[in-house]
């Protein structure tokens, strides 16, 4: 909500300046604006959903192992104790199965999502280690069994395939982090560019249109990428820019920076608020005389 209304504000300072777009053009903005921030929103829970469900399942395991050693240490020759154990060793593996249909959807959902979310990070960092607790667990229930004479049947095929899941559960964690640390990266990235109105105009970031060419239209298309300069939005907190007139040519909020006169009485862009400053344009362009 509090970014919506940081746009609805911005959106608003605009509308009144009398060289900016028409009142549709914003609207068009505004609600495509809308609709990729719901669109984020629906499948950043879809994807945390996929993983607490991973999550739930290796804790359903988990119980599952400790009834099966509390039963074979009674087992002896009761059929009944070994039917109950080859029970719970199924139920291991049916659960395990329905974690591979899991991660297929997470899998599926990894290639079209991207999200930044701490809470996930967290989800995934205990599956993690989840994962490699369990990989030991099973492996020693299948010595204990081993020890007690205890033939489960299929045993050695059920304990080889949910060691295969569990590995894909760890591959599929991996890339979740991975994934998140590109996309975190590039939720962090920003770019700006210093330079006169010719300089600016010989790499199409900037464009005369409009009656008699009086209206300056600010990277439309086909401008070049490569002028601009690349940063950190964590880490960029002023732009210096060695100049006494500048001219802030992309849309940010006024009230998240400030145009700070040095001692040499050239400028800085100080950014006083860095999530509101950039949250209408992940490039900024400065046109200095």
């Amino acid at each position: 909500m509090k970014n919506l209304f940081l746009l609805a504000t911005v959106l608003l300072g605009v509308l009144a300046s009398c060289s900016g777009p028409s009142s549709s053009e914003l609207k068009q903005k505004n609600d495509s604006l809308i609709l990729v921030m719901a669109a984020k929103d629906r499948a950043q829970n879809d994807l945390v959903n996929s993983l607490v469900e991973i999550d739930e399942n290796l804790s359903q395991i988990k119980e599952k192992e400790n009834i099966i050693t509390l039963n074979a240490a009674e087992a002896g020759t009761n059929p009944d104790i070994k039917e109950r154990i080859n029970k719970d060793i199924k139920l291991i593996y049916d659960l395990m199965v329905q974690n591979q249909e899991k991660i297929a959807k997470l899998e599926k959902q990894l290639k079209s999502t991207n999200v930044d979310n701490a809470n996930m990070k967290k989800l995934i960092a205990s599956l993690n280690e989840q994962i490699r607790e369990k990989t030991e667990e099973i492996m020693r229930l299948n010595d204990q069994l081993k020890e007690k004479n205890i033939e489960i049947e299929s045993l050695n095929l059920t304990l080889g395939n949910i060691r295969t899941s569990l590995d894909s559960v760890s591959t599929v964690s991996r890339e979740t982090a991975d994934k998140l640390t590109q996309t975190t990266d590039e939720l962090y990235t920003a770019y700006y560019v210093i330079g006169t109105s010719k300089e600016l105009a010989s790499r199409n970031i900037i464009n005369k249109e409009g009656f008699l060419n009086t209206k300056t239209a600010v990277l439309k298309k086909d401008f070049d990428a490569q002028y601009f300069t690349e940063v950190d939005i964590r880490q960029t907190d002023e732009v210096v820019l060695y100049k006494k007139k500048v001219k802030v040519l992309t849309n940010h909020p006024q009230s998240s920076y400030e145009l700070k006169v040095g001692d040499d009485e050239n400028l800085t862009l100080v950014i006083l608020n860095k999530n509101e400053f950039w949250s209408v344009s992940k490039y900024l362009v400065i046109q200095v005389n």
